[in-house]
């Protein structure tokens, strides 16, 4: 599984935030013995990768008062639904779209991307380096 991990963050067709890296290893739920990983686990894991560093980068620029890094954020965060592997795996991302950055742009402030990023989409990360901090 490492392999296709590589390959994967290798060939990811968006950039991380800024500041942020791939992980050199994939998580250990990919290279545990015994364990089957179904086909598209390793890209849907790096466009969740790639997802929570956009929102950490958001929420960096929300308590720093950077409306430009926000709105940076944000258009990446945009992205996520069309990703190749969240299109494959996940057909309702834009309802989470809608229910996670609806709020925020409608003026709402940053809890719902804060719950997603400190909740379930994000924590499972945390091993990664630094994509939940």
């Amino acid at each position: 599984m490492p392999g296709i991990w590589e390959a994967d963050t290798s060939t990811f067709p968006e950039a991380l935030a800024p500041g942020a890296e791939w992980p050199t290893d994939p998580p250990g739920n990919m290279t545990d013995e015994d364990v089957a990983n179904e086909d598209g686990m390793s890209a849907m894991i790096a466009s969740t990768y790639w997802l929570c560093t956009w929102e950490r980068a958001y929420l960096d620029a929300f308590e720093k008062q950077d409306i430009e890094g926000q709105h940076a954020a944000l258009e990446q965060i945009d992205k996520f639904p069309e990703l190749p592997a969240v299109q494959a795996h996940f057909p309702d991302a834009h309802l989470w779209l809608e229910s996670v950055v609806g709020p925020v742009r409608a003026g709402e402030g940053p809890s719902t991307i804060e719950e997603d990023f400190h909740g379930l989409t994000c924590n499972s990360l945390s091993d990664f380096n630094g994509a939940n901090q």
